[in-house]
């Protein structure tokens, strides 16, 4: 009958999981994904620090209210018959002594063990332990490294690459907007050129054999602020007519004449953010117009109209263009986010523009099956490693488990490699959510009607952000997952000599390479000032990154030889120089150098480990007496000089 219990459990589990998929159809991608976080994190809580504590406090006042003061308290008393055989032969008393000893002699369980023999047993079965504990925790943490490397990698294939490069090429004519007036001019001509030059939305210029299309209507959006003064500290929210003319009541400013001004701002809750230059993060929400495809007169015509009547004015402070690409041959959607912030100042910043690739989820051939089944297998994985995670924290208790630094270090790998997982699962709801709205026979019509709800861009927007953000997840689980197999590969002659060749390199690799950073500080400097019109030099950041690429060796994806090929290449050929050749040498002698000085010292360390204690000691003896013959010798030589010289004889 134990299993009644067990059946009933699962059945309630299984209602209640029916119960939250129908009210989660109801909720929307996005109250969902809240609704599954709040109660992931519940969970969490619940397991981690509300149960813990409360056992806790339950077992005190269990403890107060209860106490044993009295030693014999604690002892449990003795219940058993205890039987004693009394022989009244003597007879009888020697056959029993003798059949005992027999026992003892015949069956090793009853003969008395040797406290050091049992010591030395305990030692070698704890060290086979110990191994089999590295083996497997070796075999467990090494899977985990080689499927997250495989699903970071294999998800960054080389055609995402090219179609990422393909479309910034493309659109790069927008860098070249300086100011208000080039963005109206850029916005009405050559922006409308290139998104009407399709065929049947099949994009001509960019891809003559038709496979890039366009999926969506071009968003154009803008962000204002209600001081020009300031950039987006006070944010406008209001609605107006053509013109930015109020459209509130003067009697009343509350109240607005219209509920739907024609420029109106629209709130759109979504997951997409952007990332600017003088602001940390722009939201989705914003004055919105859209152009649809398939007629460009009336397109020109509705951009003009707004222009000529001060759409972007003075306190615009973000303008946004925003579509979709769609490349049919290898089933890549392209987020193309044309940014153009304009601070109080009035100068134009378009570096921030976005352009981010991913895959549609759609098996094709066997690397995609592959890396299915990887994914599939890195789930199990993680789950696997969770559960052991909560069983170890409900057995020590969190603050005892989150005190050791090696378990914060693994406690992270596998929490990226699960968050990574549910960032996935959000980019193909997303994906499948764009895909339902598309595949709807009437969405021309849809669209038009109603454009807030049947806009693919922020659903594409999105998915595009959580690829981005998976990928940045995943590739936290593989350093932390590395830093893992450093304690678990710790005692392995390989790491020990790595160790070793690093520490013995001490102050001398220490001083270099302060020295290299100083040197590295300083290209960075001259780039900036040298090259600081070109988009690699930019900024600070961007610099920094150009530099730390050409260190490793990457220089195709610069654009410094295309303003600068002759200081450029200059700049270039010192910085192979001086880095590759000059300080990267020196790096390699002073490693090489303490790599043979700790490899020596490694070798005679295994060989002092080798020698047996009683090898040990017969050298000492051997290595005393020789000592002793010596020094009987040299005494013998000078009593027999000090004879001489008594006899005179020299």
């Amino acid at each position: 009958m134990n299993y009644i219990p067990w059946l009933l459990s699962i059945l309630i589990i299984l209602i209640c999981v029916l119960l939250i998929i129908i009210y989660g159809i109801s909720f929307g991608v996005d109250k969902s994904l809240a609704f599954f976080r709040t109660n992931l994190l519940a969970m969490l809580l619940t397991v981690v620090v509300l149960e813990p504590i409360r056992l806790r406090i339950w077992a005190s006042i269990v403890t107060f209210f209860r106490r044993k003061s009295q030693k014999e308290a604690w002892l449990n008393p003795i219940t058993n018959v205890i039987s004693i055989t009394l022989y009244d032969d003597p007879k009888d008393a020697r056959t029993g002594d003798y059949l005992r000893y027999r026992l003892l002699d015949d069956d090793p369980r009853y003969r008395p063990i040797q406290k050091l023999s049992l010591t030395e047993t305990y030692k070698d079965s704890m060290r086979i332990r110990q191994r089999a504990r590295i083996r497997k925790a070796m075999n467990i943490y090494g899977l985990f490294f080689v499927l997250a490397a495989v699903l970071t990698v294999g998800e960054h294939t080389i055609a995402i690459q090219d179609f990422n490069k393909s479309n910034s090429g493309f659109w790069s004519d927008f860098h070249d907007v300086g100011d208000r007036q080039e963005l109206e001019k850029y916005i009405t001509g050559p922006l409308l050129d290139k998104f009407f030059g399709t065929v049947n939305n099949a994009q001509t210029d960019q891809s003559p054999e038709g496979q890039i299309i366009f999926m969506t209507e071009l968003q154009i959006r803008q962000l204002r602020t209600k001081d020009q003064s300031d950039f987006l500290k006070n944010e406008e929210t209001q609605n107006y007519f053509p013109g930015w003319e109020n459209s509130r009541d003067p009697l009343d400013p509350d109240a607005e004449l219209f509920i739907y001004s024609p420029w109106n701002y629209t709130v759109i809750d979504s997951n997409n953010r952007v990332f600017g230059e003088f602001s940390p993060v722009y939201s989705q929400s914003g004055y919105i117009q859209r152009i649809y495809p398939g007629d460009k007169p009336t397109a020109k015509r509705q951009l003009y109209s707004i222009m000529n009547k001060n759409w972007i004015d003075a306190h615009t402070r973000v303008v946004f263009i925003e579509f979709i690409a769609y490349e049919n041959a290898d089933r890549i959607f392209s987020s193309i986010q044309l940014v153009a912030e304009i601070p109080p100042i009035g100068n134009f910043y378009t570096k921030s523009t976005n352009v981010r690739s991913f895959r549609q989820h759609y098996v094709m051939n066997g690397i995609d099956i592959l890396l299915l089944c990887t994914r599939i297998s890195f789930t199990v994985l993680c789950v696997y490693l969770a559960i052991r995670i909560l069983m170890s924290m409900i057995d020590m208790g969190p603050i005892e488990y989150l005190m050791s630094f090696w378990r914060i270090i693994e406690l992270f790998a596998i929490g990226a490699g699960i968050a990574a997982q549910f960032i996935y699962m959000s980019q193909r709801s997303y994906t499948d959510h764009a895909w339902m709205k598309q595949n709807n026979e009437r969405y021309r019509e849809l669209i038009k009607s109603d454009p807030l709800n049947w806009s693919v861009i922020n659903d594409i927007s999105s998915a595009a952000n959580a690829f981005h953000w998976q990928q940045v997840v995943m590739g936290i689980s593989v350093f932390f997952s590395m830093i893992k197999a450093i304690k678990i590969l710790n005692g392995i002659k390989y790491l020990e000599i790595m160790k070793g060749t690093y520490f013995r390199a001490g102050d001398d690799l220490k001083n270099h390479l302060i020295f290299m950073v100083c040197i590295f500080g300083g290209f960075v400097h001259a780039s900036r000032v040298l090259f600081k019109e070109t988009h690699d030099f930019s900024s600070p950041m961007r610099a920094t990154q150009m530099v730390l690429g050409f260190s490793a060796g990457f220089y195709t994806s610069t654009d410094l030889l295309d303003f600068h090929p002759y200081s450029g290449g200059w700049y270039l050929f010192c910085h192979r120089l001086i880095f590759d050749f000059l300080l990267m040498t020196v790096t390699t002698v002073i490693l090489e150098n303490s790599f043979r000085e700790n490899k020596e010292l490694f070798e005679r360390k295994k060989k002092l480990k080798m020698i047996s204690r009683k090898r040990f000691r017969s050298k000492m003896a051997t290595r005393k007496k020789k000592y002793s013959q010596i020094k009987k010798s040299k005494n013998e030589s000078e009593l027999l000089s000090n004879k001489r010289a008594d006899d005179g004889i020299i």
